[in-house]
């Protein structure tokens, strides 16, 4: 029963590929345009076919296609040459190597966002999971390829994942949801009418029965499925493997008469399809079906006509019932000698056989073991992928960050600049502003101090001219004095001249101070106030005397202005000292010349 699913997975791949083109020979399919896609998807068709006639030029067609693919970046043609390889390694046994392919394949239909071909290569990466007894994983697959095809509304490719799933059921032994899905994908083959998926559906379900004991109903469903072989006139190799089937469990049933017509159209099957393998299967249940009837010239005619053909064949367990059938009989008959020799000749074979089975034993283990290597390889590389993202995101950030604050610190550098730049020019307007500002200051206080020394010099102009006139004035102020003096006899007269000489010393002295102390105030408009602040308690004679002092004249100048004699002058300038509390002279001109005016 295992060879029959085996057989069924098999032609659920070959259903899912794209029809072999016409007969062509190797120089015509390597004759294209190296960018045409559509001879690159011809030579994947064509590796794909070959797979089970011929790997090496399966090989070659799907090697070169994959080339040519890479060569000019076509995604699809690199899926669909891997898919082929995958397909090729699958046949060779090869599993690790076609689950790399198939799932290298898978992926890059994903990121084309196929709808079509990815549920196709999932399917088949399920069954290579099944073929290394994951079933985890392939039940994973099978059932999101299934969930695809029943989006795009394909129920064959759905129906193909069911007979799938079925199978990986069996395979565990879980006989109910196996059969559940076998008739599911049954259903669908009926509507569809698709006589060579309709058989394998119904040997699997025959097989199903089978391995539960339900002889009756698995030999129910071997019938109609050689019904429908019949029908469709396909698969011959399926159809041997059912008869024999049907011969053992009618052998089972000890109905003899039906086990040799059904293993005769077996061995006429395999006469014309040159079935080596299934031939020998056919002569070795022959042989075992005659000797149970105890016909045991015929059993042994079959039994060494299957050792005859399967000697340079690699059929242990066949030739090991042949060689029990043979030395049974021998046994039976009494010939020691050929008996024992057959009992030898099972013995290695047993032998040999044991150790094929262990080396399976061992394989399965070192194939899981493997592939848990392959899955914890896979899962660190991915870690070292995310991990080598995240290190590339952190490094293009921190480069952008850099860069932005390269950016912060250009831009706050030419603002800088600028603001330099604004604070020089400012700085010069207003040094040029300020030496304009001193110019002009230097220009107004010339003119003032012009002005000033002007007014002085019209001061001292005038006070000068004005001590010549008071000279005189003074000269003819005495000579009435002194005629009035020297007029004894005449009192009325002597009293006029002397009121004559008083009115003139009186107007001469008014006109003469109002005249200079509006010219002094125009000068120093503030010298009497400051004065008046340090010391209240002067008079305007001593008020008088520190503006002419302050005019830097002379005593002799002053009493020539003041109309008054030089030692009165003296005195004059000693009471001020005294109310200003100064020592000598000196300090008393040094003083008026330091008081705000």
């Amino acid at each position: 029963m295992k060879s029959i699913f085996i057989l069924s997975f098999l032609i659920t791949l070959g259903f899912n590929a794209s029809p072999f083109p016409v007969e062509q020979s190797k120089k015509e399919l390597t004759a294209g345009y190296m960018n045409d896609t559509t001879h690159i998807m011809t030579l994947c068709d064509s590796g794909f076919k070959l797979a089970h006639t011929n790997t090496n030029l399966s090989a070659f067609y799907s090697l070169r296609a994959l080339h040519l693919s890479e060569k000019i970046n076509y995604k699809r043609g690199i899926g669909t040459a891997r898919y082929s390889l995958g397909n090729l390694e699958l046949v060779q046994g090869n599993y690790e190597k076609s689950l790399v392919q198939f799932t290298m394949s898978a992926k890059i239909f994903q990121e084309l966002n196929d709808p079509k071909k990815t549920p196709t290569i999932l399917n088949a990466i399920g069954c290579v999971y099944m073929r290394l007894y994951k079933y985890k994983e392939s039940l994973q697959n099978l059932f999101q390829a299934l969930s695809m095809e029943e989006k795009n509304k394909n129920p064959g490719g759905a129906a193909d994942n069911m007979l799938n799933i079925g199978t990986t059921f069996f395979k565990m032994e879980d006989f109910e949801r196996a059969k559940y899905y076998f008739r599911q994908a049954l259903q669908v083959y009926i509507q569809m009418k698709r006589y060579s998926r309709i058989n394998t559906a119904l040997s699997n379900l025959g097989g199903v029965c089978s391995g539960q004991g339900r002889s009756d109903s698995a030999l129910f469903y071997y019938k109609m499925a050689i019904g429908y072989f019949e029908k469709a006139k396909t698969d011959k190799y399926a159809q041997v493997h059912i008869l024999v089937e049907m011969s053992i469990i009618y052998q089972g049933n000890k109905d003899y008469e039906k086990s040799f017509e059904v293993l005769n159209k077996a061995l006429a099957i395999c006469k014309t399809m040159e079935m080596r393998e299934n031939y020998v299967k056919c002569l070795t249940e022959m042989a075992q079906t005659y000797y149970a009837t105890g016909q045991n010239d015929k059993a042994i005619g079959f039994a060494n006509e299957a050792l005859a053909v399967s000697k340079n064949e690699n059929m242990l367990k066949l030739n090991s019932l042949n060689y029990e059938v043979l030395y049974k009989i021998y046994k039976k008959q009494n010939r020691t000698n050929l008996a024992l020799q057959n009992l030898e000749a099972l013995n290695i074979v047993k032998d040999s056989l044991q150790k094929a089975n262990n080396m399976e034993l061992l394989e399965k283990m070192g194939s899981k073991n493997l592939t848990e290597k392959l899955q914890q390889k896979e899962l660190f590389l991915k870690q070292q992928s995310d991990l080598y993202k995240n290190r590339q995101i952190q490094f293009y950030l921190i480069l952008s960050l850099v860069f932005l604050f390269l950016v912060f610190i250009s831009i706050m550098f030419f603002l800088k600049q600028q603001a330099a730049r604004r604070k020089n020019k400012i700085f010069e307007q207003e040094t040029e502003i300020n030496k304009q500002k001193a110019i002009i200051h230097q220009q107004e206080t010339a003119l003032y101090e012009a002005e000033l020394n002007k007014q002085k010099n019209e001061i001292l102009a005038i006070s000068t001219l004005q001590g010549k006139t008071n000279e005189a004035l003074l000269q003819i102020i005495n000579e009435l004095r002194q005629m009035a003096f020297q007029e004894t006899k005449n009192k009325a007269v002597s009293e006029s001249l002397y009121a004559m000489a008083g009115n003139i010393e009186r107007l001469s002295l008014s006109d003469s101070w109002s005249d200079f102390r509006k010219w002094f105030t125009d000068i120093h408009p503030q010298f009497y106030e400051n004065l008046n602040k340090i010391c209240p308690s002067l008079t305007s004679n001593d008020l008088k005397l520190a503006s002419l002092l302050r005019m830097n004249l002379n005593s002799k100048e002053i009493a020539s202005l003041t109309l008054r004699s030089l030692d009165s002058i003296h005195i004059a300038r000693y009471r001020l000292r005294k109310k200003l509390d100064i020592e000598d002279d000196n300090h008393l001109i040094n003083f008026l010349f330091s008081v705000p005016s």
